[in-house]
């Protein structure tokens, strides 16, 4: 039998050889990654210096691993620019690409990124947006060659982040918001753009995002207002928006504002403590729509402000609730609007006043439901509520219901209320310049209300109970308010100091509007109630259906 004996020395080769192998593997990866990388790193700086175009990219340094599959980019300045001068100057310290797949884009032409991280970007530009920048979007659009024929089919990106720097971006044309941000933290993972034939607006997904910025400006165009905040916070995932202490701030003083517009406007200033939005729908976002489950505001203070001294602008027809809804130009759904612990003034000055006219509302609370212009949203929720209730002149509490038909090709609404007890006395601020009254004395004890209302006229049943009116009839002369005599005599021998007299049953007075269609919801509600308050205290007057205002009659 013949013996076969193993040689005893092969183990001993295989242990030599060994050291060899991973020599030659490191020796192959070093130069891989150096030699590679050192390759791809001067093709990335020649491929950005012979770039043509209205885009100028440079950079201090590149960083090319390929084993890691990463490229860092130190340095980056970015500068659009059109033929007369620079747009738009972008500046990062530091853009990091990792986790890119090249051999995934060479098997299936998709092209696959871990991440895309941007270090303190600084972005500064004054141009005239919508005439210089947004067709090189819509060229970019245009000229996409995404799914082409032996192009790219599909990008993907795990995830983007951006960390601190700001942004400063200006129309010079006025036309589009301006922006300023202090700071900007970004946090968008899961981005996917499609080929192929989806629409523009579809084109790119993604799974969740997270913005946080610090301070910023906003620059509304025709430069007469503009916004203040101090931190905002966007999450898709969690479905909310939050944005602290907003403050829309006029550009220009009280009475300057008006003469500048031109024509009689309201000047707001706003100053709000908290904007949150709760079940917000990110993915209707990307389809042009806004839905929101609740939207609340809480602390507002609000100051408006019109001069009327200035020439009023008989075009501007503005529209009720449902219409001026119905043209907004997007679809926006939202459950619930909450306003809560605020504060509204409304001044205005007259011709030869002395002063303008105030009223005012503390602790206000509103709550609007079933906002909505979209008509399947009608079907389910047929009519709009707002509910709102506050303190008339820092006493009296008034409650307002109004009920707004959605699923109706008309503006047509119904509104009901109520004021609890106020001194007459407290209304001074706006009776003495607008309508040369000095209230005197008089409680006015409750005052209940209802009507219904179209575009064109309310009608309505007002019951105002009150006690002890007296007042005086101010005249004007040479600029200040005296006492008429006479005339307050008179007026207060002809007015109803009381209602109910005696152990009569309270007057039910009818409210009828015949609509200026010139001015607003307020304008037509306010002066609703005024055909019936007036009705109620003055004598043989009635509010005419026909006419719109209180003539007089028999009683």
């Amino acid at each position: 039998m013949k013996v076969i004996s193993r040689n005893p020395d092969k183990p001993g080769k295989v242990v030599r050889i060994l050291p060899g192998i991973l020599l030659l593997i490191l020796l192959f990866l070093f130069i891989l990654q150096f030699a590679g990388g050192w390759y791809l790193e001067r093709e990335i700086r020649h491929a950005l210096k012979s770039m043509e175009g209205p885009v100028a990219i440079e950079l201090e340094n590149v960083h090319v691993r390929l084993i890691r599959r990463s490229v860092k980019l130190e340095g980056l300045a970015l500068t659009l620019r059109n033929k007369r001068d620079t747009l738009v100057n972008f500046r990062a310290e530091e853009l990091n690409v990792t986790g890119i797949r090249a051999l995934k884009y060479l098997r299936s032409k998709e092209l696959h990124i871990g991440s895309v991280e941007i270090l303190h970007p600084d972005l500064n530009g004054k141009m005239n947006i919508q005439d210089e920048i947004l067709p090189l979007f819509s060229d970019a659009l245009k000229n996409d060659s995404l799914g082409e024929p032996g192009g790219m089919e599909r990008f993907v990106l795990g995830r983007v982040t951006i960390s601190g720097g700001n942004i400063n971006i200006r129309d010079v044309m006025g036309k589009i918001p301006a922006v300023n941000l202090s700071s900007i933290q970004l946090d968008l993972r899961n981005i996917c753009y499609h080929a192929g034939n989806a629409s523009p607006d579809l084109r790119v997904v993604y799974e969740d995002l997270t913005l946080h910025t610090g301070a910023g400006d906003i620059f509304l165009p025709e430069g007469f207002y503009g916004l203040k905040f101090d931190r905002t916070t966007f999450c898709s995932a969690g479905s909310f928006f939050e944005m602290d202490a907003l403050q829309l701030t006029p550009a220009y003083g009280k009475y300057e504002f008006g003469r500048i517009h031109g024509k009689q406007t309201d000047r707001f200033d706003v100053d709000v403590s908290n904007i949150r939005a709760r079940g917000l729908d990110y993915a209707a976002m990307l389809e042009g729509r806004v839905r929101v489950r609740k939207f609340s505001v809480e602390g507002g203070n609000v100051l408006i402000f019109r001069d009327k001294n200035i020439p009023f602008d008989h075009s501007i027809y503005p529209p009720l609730i449902r219409t001026a809804l119905m043209n907004v130009p997007f679809a926006v759904t939202m459950d619930t609007i909450e306003i809560t612990d605020s504060y509204v003034q409304y001044e205005e000055e007259l011709p030869l006043a002395e002063g303008p006219g105030m009223v005012y509302f503390s602790d206000m609370d509103v709550r609007v439901f079933h906002l909505s212009n979209r008509p399947d949203d009608h079907a389910d929720f047929p009519s709009m509520h707002i509910h709102a209730q506050a303190k008339l002149m820092g006493q009296g509490r008034v409650s307002l219901l109004l009920d707004l038909p959605m699923d109706i090709p008309r503006d047509t609404f119904s509104f009901y209320g109520k004021l609890a007890r106020i001194d007459f006395k407290e209304m001074n601020p706006m009776t003495i310049p607008n309508a040369h009254l000095r209230l005197l004395s008089g409680i006015a004890d409750s005052l209940i209300f209802s009507a219904r209302a179209n575009n064109d006229h309310a009608r309505g049943i007002i019951t105002m109970v009150y006690h002890d009116l007296s007042f005086e009839v101010l005249n004007k002369k040479k600029g200040h308010a005296r006492r008429s005599g006479f005339v307050s005599f008179m007026s207060n021998a002809f007015v109803r100091k009381n209602n109910p007299r005696g152990n009569r049953d309270p007057k039910v007075a009818e409210m009828f509007f015949l609509r200026d269609k010139n001015k607003g919801m307020p304008n037509f509600v306010w002066k609703t109630l005024l055909s019936g308050i007036k009705a109620t205290v003055l004598p043989g007057h009635r509010a005419n259906a026909s006419a719109g205002e209180v003539e007089s009659g028999t009683h």
